[in-house]
């Protein structure tokens, strides 16, 4: 599949991950957005146990942002997929 806009999808069988994929213009603040919005519209579900996430850089400082405010708890894991 194509990877030219944002996506986030939710595992609804109780395995809590969180695949999310940036393009690669995609900035920090577009990141922390975008995955705040994921993570708050997922809220009936509980937070992720893991977000999967591809290697941008973007992405990985926006979670770690979003744990340091709070929004994202520190127990959840960043998994970086090719």
């Amino acid at each position: 599949s194509t990877r030219k806009e944002s996506s986030a999808a939710s595992d609804v069988y109780k395995r809590q991950t969180l695949d999310f994929y940036l393009s690669s213009k995609q900035n920090v603040a577009a990141a922390k957005c975008f995955l705040a919005k994921a993570v708050r519209s997922n809220a009936s579900a509980g937070y992720p146990r893991v977000i999967n996430g591809d290697k941008a850089p973007s992405l990985a400082r926006a979670i770690v942002e979003l744990k340091s405010e709070g929004i994202c708890p520190p127990t959840v894991e960043h998994r970086q997929v090719k």
